[in-house]
Formats: C-alpha cells, sequence, structure tokens
C-alpha cells in the first residue's frame, strides 16, 4: 500500500560504450549491462520491486511518524483534560464544602431566631395580657369617674339652686 507517493517511471539516460544507464525520477542513475529483453523486463522488474518496497517502507515509516505524533498528542490532551477535571474536581469539593458550612449555619441561625421569635412572642403575649387587665381596670375607673362626675354636676346644680333660693330669702328679709 503505498501512501502519497506514486512511482518514478525508469528512463535511459545514456552510459559508457556497452552499457546503459537507467534513471528514475528524483533518483541516482544506475546501470546493468546489455542484456536479453527478458532478462531486462525481469531486471526492471526487480527494480520497481525494490523502489515499490522502499516506497512502502517510507510511506510505512511516515504512517508510524504520524500514528505515534497522534498518539503523543492524544495522551497529552488526555492528560491535560485529567489535569483539569481534578481542577474542577477539587473546586467542586471546596464549593460543597463551603455550601454545607453555609447550611449548617443558616440552620444554627434560624434556630435561633426561632427560640427568639417564641421568647418575643410569649412576652408579647404576656405583656398583651397585662394591658389588656389594666385597660379593663382604667375602663372601669374611667367609668365610675364618669359616674362620680355626673352626681357631682347634679349635686352643683342642686347647690346652685339652693344657694338662689336662700339668696333670695335674705334679700327678702333684709
Amino acid at each position: 500500500m503505498l501512501i502519497g507517493r506514486q512511482t518514478a517511471p525508469v528512463r535511459v539516460v545514456g552510459g559508457p560504450p556497452g552499457t546503459r544507464q537507467y534513471q528514475m525520477s528524483g533518483s541516482e542513475a544506475f546501470s546493468k549491462p546489455p542484456l536479453g529483453p527478458g532478462v531486462a523486463t525481469l531486471f526492471q522488474g526487480l527494480q520497481e520491486k525494490e523502489v515499490l518496497e522502499r516506497c512502502r517502507g517510507e510511506d510505512m515509516a511516515a504512517v508510524t511518524f504520524q500514528w505515534q505524533r497522534r498518539e503523543l498528542q492524544l495522551t497529552q490532551q488526555l492528560q491535560q483534560m485529567d489535569t483539569q477535571h481534578e481542577h474542577t474536581v477539587g473546586e467542586l469539593d471546596a464549593l460543597l464544602s463551603s455550601q454545607s458550612d453555609l447550611i449548617h449555619r443558616l440552620k444554627e441561625e434560624c434556630r435561633s431566631l426561632g427560640q427568639k421569635l417564641e421568647e418575643v412572642t410569649e412576652s408579647s403575649r404576656s405583656e398583651v395580657e397585662q394591658l389588656t387587665v389594666e385597660r379593663a381596670h382604667l375602663q372601669e375607673c374611667v367609668e365610675k369617674l364618669r359616674g362620680r362626675c355626673h352626681d357631682m354636676e347634679e349635686q352643683c346644680v342642686q347647690h346652685g339652686t339652693m344657694h338662689q333660693r336662700m339668696k333670695k330669702r335674705l334679700t327678702k328679709k333684709s
């Protein structure tokens, strides 16, 4: 299998008398003694086989190198992702721990505030009861004072009337 390689044609480039030289494009010239057409074809086939095997070897080396480079890239990427994952897990653990601490503190604060609320509620209830009793007492006192005020007004009117009568008597006798 050839990857990225094409077999170059072999061409005759001349040579000293009694020999011929052949050259493949991009390679050095090689020579062979003049042979018959069957042997020349065989020689040419062997040369092409050698070129193909060399190309195949080069292609295999290139593919192996590319594979090794890709494997190295993937290994580095995997290590980087693993490091990033560990870092992310560490951050998440820290956040989870922080959140747990916050929840614990909030629960304690909630309990404390609930207890204070109960205390304030109980205190308010007893204060409201005391104020209700005082209000009832004061209303009772106000009603008594109104009654007394009304009685005093009547007494004052009667006293004024009596004073007027006595004044009239005195003015009649004198």
